[in-house]
């Protein structure tokens, strides 16, 4: 909701304009956990998330590019968000494959230890090397995520395209 005031006479295209959102739903689901300008969603089922997104690394700071999977690991790294709903412990491994299917690099394969929490969320920055530390051509590449409840041995998956790329000479 916005006030009455009339924000269209003094906005310009350089200008934020404040919009106070007072509710909001996902899946029939009202969210209502606002922080910061940031959205927490509760995961309450047994499931796989996985979220990427590039960050360009300059001295000790870094910012986030863009969403889109694409990077180049000579001044870019992937972060790689994983996580599933909490309360046991699960076992979770993230392998990157190659366009044909191989298997080129398990930068994760841990558990979650977390089991009084109501959702278990990690993340890791990813440089585009393999496993022997040799940095991968340029190509399409495939982040797999495999959740494993180590209770009940149910297991959950999620996959996302990656791709590096390099500057042209």
């Amino acid at each position: 909701t916005r006030s009455d005031r009339d924000w269209s006479s003094d906005v310009c295209s350089s200008d934020l304009v404040p919009i106070e959102i007072s509710s909001f739903s996902y899946n029939n689901t009202a969210l209502n956990n606002f922080e910061d300008g940031t959205l927490s969603v509760v995961i309450d089922k047994f499931e796989a998330y996985l979220g990427i997104d590039v960050i360009r690394v300059a001295g000790s700071s870094y910012s986030v590019i863009n969403s889109k999977n694409a990077f180049n690991p000579h001044d870019e790294t992937l972060r790689i968000q994983y996580g599933t709903k909490g309360g046991f412990l699960a076992r979770t491994i993230i392998r990157i494959y190659d366009a044909q299917g191989r298997l080129v690099a398990t930068p994760l394969n841990e558990n979650f230890t977390g089991l009084t929490t109501v959702q278990q969320i990690g993340e890791f920055q990813w440089n585009g090397r393999d496993g022997a530390m040799n940095l991968l051509p340029p190509g399409l590449y495939y982040c797999h995520m495999e959740v494993a409840n180590r209770e009940t041995g149910a297991i959950a998956r999620a996959t996302q395209p990656i791709i590096i790329k390099s500057r042209l000479k």
